[in-house]
């Protein structure tokens, strides 16, 4: 799939369906000068590479909707520049990582739809830039940092409670937010979380 193009690209994406149920490409992750990487829906397998973290200029990680699992590797902590991280709809697995904290850039972080387990991480509360974050349909437990009122960006927030979870979320933000809400039985009676 890779082909030098003797240029430095800055964007590279790939429609939904060209890769179907194929690897994620090793020479992807030489291009030191990508901004964005886009190949969403495609049914891509396998792990996200250590070597993801040789894409320090990225701006956009956009792999959603495929069929990767595992954990997210640590490298991906070198990726300090992302404003769009768009993981959702996959299998990734193991619990949030506390390094995404450091993404100060962060706008859009799109994680649901996966099988993260353990907390919403406090430091994320950091994100300052962070407008939306999506961290449904995961395996998450706990609730919502109070943390995140500070939170000024968000704009939409879909966090609700997993059907393994045994503890509500909720959230109370003193701006404007477009927030989703599921419902939740227990007991013989109705909450929303």
């Amino acid at each position: 799939m890779c082909v030098s193009f003797g240029v430095d690209l800055l964007l590279i994406r790939w429609a939904s369906g060209l890769l179907l149920g194929e690897r994620l490409p090793e020479c992807l992750f030489t291009l030191e000068r990508l901004e964005y990487l886009v190949l969403d829906g495609n049914n891509l397998s396998g792990t996200i590479p250590p070597s993801v973290g040789n894409l320090t200029k990225l701006k956009a990680l956009e792999l959603a909707a495929n069929k990767l699992r595992g954990t997210l590797p640590e490298t991906m902590h070198r990726l300090q520049q992302l404003e769009q991280l768009l993981l959702g709809n996959n299998h990734l697995t193991g619990e949030l990582p506390e390094w995404i904290s450091n993404f100060s850039a962060l706008r859009a972080l799109l994680l649901g739809t996966n099988a993260f387990t353990g907390t919403l991480p406090t430091s994320w509360s950091s994100l300052t830039n962070l407008s939306a974050l999506v961290l449904s349909s995961n395996q998450l437990s706990g609730s919502i940092p109070s943390e995140f009122r500070n939170m000024r960006s968000l704009s939409m927030v879909y966090v609700p409670k997993s059907p393994s979870a045994h503890t509500s979320y909720s959230l109370s933000l003193s701006l404007s937010l477009s927030l989703s809400l599921s419902l939740s039985h227990t007991n013989g009676t109705h909450s929303c979380v």
